[in-house]
């Protein structure tokens, strides 16, 4: 690596940057703000192949060269102008079972970057106990979102097929570091954040302190409710800084109960993140004193604009969504209020993030500073890839066994058997694989009554009615 400072341009840390970094520096266990992401092909590729594609890779995507200096007395971070890994290292599991390759690449996951030294991430590439090729990615969040890797990992898989057949590159990545400029002048608006601050402040105090609804029910808030004596709190009080230890559980939707879901939310314009959002939203308020108010953390993406979309870096927002919805409304006025709220926030979304970074949210309800009503963080990635005929294509990732919520949901395709796969990352201390797998039935069935009926009201999904029948035709529905 160049240590020749002379042309380097720094810049100031990007607001989707900040929340990783101050887990890094406050958190005990570093390896909380890695993303791992893997990538298996059903066929054997040549490891020199997939080294010269991930050196193309980090020589179109600029967010893999970026690097942090202190500079003029705060961190702040560089583009290198090229850059190519030295070492890749090669495994090859031929002979042994799922179990020891999962094995050591979960050692791998949770080991720490050493992000001090500007190790920004590790790519291992592996022969599969079948036969397979698998690339493997261990990332520092403070360069990448999720979002970001799965562009990575999609780039990186058309660089592959171009070098196999000699054909030409793809179309090149949009420039992160473009973004980060725009994003740097919106950030630094101060006229406009104290427009965005006086909006917030009616948002959260208008209904009053906002209710912790978790998938564990009512365990966490009727605990501090005794040691309170006051039946009347909202909120739960569990330091996750410091019970931090987490694992990966993995549900499974099937293509034939997936597909009128995803063909409801084509046909009318919904998210599927705002679906599944409604339906784990209604489940929640159904075991928790069936609450109007339920609150949970969404990934809300700044990438807008078609080269946006084409960009690296660590652009989604994790915000709170906060939705006030009465048993009598509809499943579709459920959805159309949830968007309206949303909708609401992107309007301001750069200056929400910025106030939960300052704990002010806490200070509007006046609750503690390790107090939470926000009981898990949503992301739904439905992206879609082009594969060449023949091949199939396996995307996972590894828990690094330290998470700072509760819960953590990561929804994607499963491009091997259809359908959705739902990532749970959860902490032992609070949840286990029970609570997981009836807020994934509930939420499912209750999103599933919703589409084959949306005028059923939220009183009727909490219930059950003896006219709703579960099993009716889905797919003439989503039609």
């Amino acid at each position: 690596m160049s240590k020749n400072t002379a042309d380097r341009t720094y810049y100031e840390i990007h607001g989707s940057q900040m929340l990783p970094l101050l887990e890094l520096k406050f958190s005990l266990h570093k390896e909380i703000t890695q993303i791992i992401f893997y990538m298996i092909l059903n066929r054997v590729i040549d490891f020199d192949l997939l080294k010269r594609a991930i050196d193309s890779e980090i020589a179109r995507n600029d967010c893999l060269r970026i690097r942090f200096q202190k500079h003029e007395g705060s961190l702040k971070q560089y583009f290198l102008t090229e850059y190519h890994l030295d070492n890749i290292r090669v495994l090859d599991f031929s002979g042994k079972t799922k179990q020891e390759q999962d094995a050591m690449l979960i050692k791998d996951a949770q080991t720490p970057l050493k992000t001090k030294k500007n190790e920004m991430y590790r790519f291992i590439l592996y022969r599969t106990y079948d036969g397979r090729t698998g690339v493997y990615l261990n990332i520092s969040h403070v360069i990448v979102d999720l979002y970001a890797v799965v562009l990575l990992f999609a780039d990186l898989l058309e660089i592959i097929t171009a070098l196999q057949n000699g054909t030409p590159m793809p179309k090149p990545l949009a420039s992160f570091e473009e973004c980060l400029k725009k994003d740097l002048l919106v950030f630094d608006d101060k006229d406009e954040m104290a427009k965005h601050r006086a909006f917030f402040e009616d948002y959260y105090k208008k209904d009053g302190p906002s209710y912790y609804a978790g998938a564990d029910g009512m365990r966490l808030l009727n605990q501090i409710r005794r040691k309170k004596k006051d039946p009347t709190i909202r909120y739960q009080a569990v330091n996750t800084m410091l019970i931090d230890k987490s694992r990966k559980y993995t549900m499974h939707l099937g293509k034939e109960r997936a597909d009128p879901i995803l063909a409801y939310c084509q046909k009318n314009g919904i998210p599927l993140q705002t679906m599944i959002y409604v339906g784990m939203r209604t489940y929640l308020s159904k075991i928790n004193e069936e609450t109007d108010d339920v609150t949970f953390f969404v990934a809300f993406d700044r990438r807008i604009t078609l080269s946006d979309k084409r960009s690296g870096g660590c652009r989604v927002n994790a915000l709170p969504l906060r939705t006030i919805i009465t048993k009598d409304k509809t499943f579709a006025g459920a959805i159309a209020i949830t968007q309206q709220v949303q909708y609401q926030i992107l309007r301001h979304t750069d200056y929400l993030f910025a106030i939960v970074l300052e704990n002010d949210i806490k200070k509007m309800e006046h609750r503690p500073i390790f107090s939470g009503t926000d009981s898990m963080l949503l992301s739904c990635l439905p992206f879609s890839i082009s594969l060449p005929e023949g091949w199939q294509c396996e995307f996972g990732n590894y828990s690094t066994g330290r998470f700072i919520m509760p819960l953590y949901t990561v929804v994607v395709p499963n491009f091997i058997e259809g359908g959705l796969d739902f990532h749970f990352e959860y902490l032992v201390k609070i949840l286990n694989p029970q609570d997981l797998e009836n807020l994934f039935e509930q939420s499912v069935e209750m999103i599933e009554m919703g589409i084959a009926n949306p005028d059923i009201t939220i009183d009727e999904l909490l219930h059950g009615t003896a006219e709703t029948d579960t099993k009716k035709d889905l797919s003439a529905a989503a039609l």
